[in-house]
């Protein structure tokens, strides 16, 4: 196959074209110097990954089966400001709830994390890319005990496991259409589980409910002067039922025991217009 590397002459992009060689591919590499230690058996293409304009005149012409972009320019760097990442840990429970002859004893734990990065240029082009994941996931163990010196002493009643986890990964482009038009497209996709499983009976398996969506968003601002925009926006949203509503061994098909279909909630249409300004002063 014809190969080519991005960055091939340092750390993991050398051991890649090494590999590629002895595989007996036809590689190329292409890095910002006017030679590499490889020799005649690489093809050397110089330019600068970040130069739109000089990668297509290298490129032009050029056809290949693999490209590997091992490239992170260091002297440019991602910021700070450009890498967002949070995470969270927080365990729960309660002891012993006391209900006439039964003890009831929870544990659970809220854990997940989000990130997110900005490129404030797109291959040298006036687009702001941010795409992220969010990440949450919460495992619930109740159990239901016969309280002591009463009929049901020493008993276990019942002890269910439940789950719920989200996956939500996203993308959203701002364009610069002219000195005072920007738009904003943006794609998320959200898979939320919903898992049940009775510890008494493991023999029944565990039951699970699986939603997944994607959401558009869409939005255009103009602006009137340097302090006042207006705009417009379009999005759709969404919302899986709580673990409340599917407490009860939820069925596949989202049909509780009671024969109640548990969907989730969407708005199909949602946007809002106005206007955006922005003030400042200073005081002495």
């Amino acid at each position: 196959m014809k190969v080519l590397v991005i960055g091939g002459t340092l750390f993991i992009g050398k051991l890649l074209v090494e590999e590629l060689l002895k595989e007996g591919h036809e590689v190329a590499v292409l890095h910002r110097k006017p030679k590499h230690d490889f020799g005649r058996r690489v093809e050397n293409l110089m330019a600068d990954r970040n130069d739109a304009a000089a990668m297509k005149e290298v490129l032009s012409g050029r056809r290949y089966d693999v490209v590997y972009d091992n490239v992170y320019d260091w002297e440019r760097g991602t910021t700070a400001a450009q890498v967002e990442a949070t995470g969270y840990y927080t365990p729960r429970g309660i002891a012993a709830l006391y209900l006439d002859t039964r003890r009831t004893n929870q544990n659970f734990v809220n854990r997940g994390g989000s990130g997110r990065v900005v490129a404030p240029q797109l291959f040298g082009t006036p687009v702001r890319l941010t795409s992220g994941i969010d990440y949450q996931n919460t495992p619930i163990t109740t159990g239901a005990f016969g309280r002591a010196n009463t009929p049901l002493a020493s008993q276990t009643l019942s002890e269910l496991d439940e789950s719920a986890t989200t996956v939500g990964p996203f993308v959203l482009a701002d364009v610069a259409l002219g000195e005072r038009v920007s738009a904003t497209a943006g794609l998320r996709y959200d898979h939320i589980m919903f898992s049940t499983e009775n510890l008494i009976r493991p023999q029944d398996g565990r039951s699970e409910i699986l939603y997944e969506q994607f959401s558009p968003r869409a939005g255009i601002t103009f602006r009137l002067t340097h302090d006042v925009a207006l705009y417009a926006s379009y999005n759709e949203g969404f919302e899986a039922p709580i673990l409340d509503q599917l407490r009860n061994s939820p069925a596949r098909d989202g049909i509780s025991p009671t024969g109640i279909l548990i969907a989730p909630a969407t708005w199909p249409l949602a946007y809002s217009r106005g206007v955006r300004t922005s003030t400042s002063c200073m005081l002495t």
